[in-house]
């Protein structure tokens, strides 16, 4: 290839910070991908794709659309990563790196996960639509300590709009070993349109916290 056809060959990856949610200690998460995008106008000669870092061992590729393929002008190619702390708890990092025919190759994604010795389910509340001054029904988050040693859990309500949701039932402030408890949270909006908050859940052990459940609601 001549240096000129050289210079019109590049490549973008997207996401180029690829943030995996909390993962359980043991636990494997689910598949993300990162876009290998040829933004240039010569093929795209993908040469190696690989994990480094310091916490290199904690993502593994369990898809790999791009090693030894060439990519068309405008074309892609596709790489799914998987998240699993075994190094230690909290946040890791690392950094998927592609090297390729393009310029300043090798490219590079960070990737970050963090583990967690606290489950918490569901992901996400959503309180549908509930008239302006009325309470919803109750719902409920349950707060597993997977761990053998007991946790103290700390619980508040963040975001834009945590005025509009009620914590009517709490945990215990220290969790023993594989012990799980309810958080029982309602919906009261204060004004007409979507509402929204984060239930933060956090516990002081290695900075492992399993992170917060979304609330999301309507007032009518």
């Amino acid at each position: 290839m001549s240096g000129g056809a050289y210079l019109q060959t590049t490549a973008l990856l997207s996401p180029g910070f690829l943030a995996f949610p909390p993962t359980l200690d043991g636990k494997t998460s689910a598949p993300e991908t990162v876009t290998v995008t040829n933004i240039g106008r010569r093929a795209l000669e993908i040469t190696q794709v690989g994990v480094t870092g310091a916490n290199a061992g904690d993502f593994s590729i369990v898809s790999d659309a791009c090693q030894g393929t060439s990519v068309p002008p405008s074309g892609n190619c596709k790489v799914a990563l998987t998240f699993a702390p075994g190094t230690a708890l909290g946040l890791q990092s690392a950094t998927l790196t592609i090297a390729e025919n393009a310029i300043a190759s090798p490219q590079t994604a960070n990737l970050a996960g963090s583990g967690t010795i606290v489950m918490i389910a569901p992901a996400q509340l959503d309180f549908g639509n509930v008239k302006v001054g009325t309470i919803s029904q109750e719902k409920v988050v349950v707060v597993t300590n997977t761990s053998t040693a007991s946790l103290n859990i700390y619980v508040s309500l963040a975001g834009s709009d945590p005025e509009d949701f009620l914590l009517t039932g709490t945990c215990p402030q220290t969790l023993m070993p594989k012990e799980g408890c309810g958080l029982v949270v309602q919906f009261i909006p204060t004004k007409k349109g979507a509402r929204q908050a984060d239930l933060s859940i956090t516990q002081p052990v290695a900075g492992a916290n399993p992170g917060a459940v979304r609330l999301s609601g309507t007032g009518q």
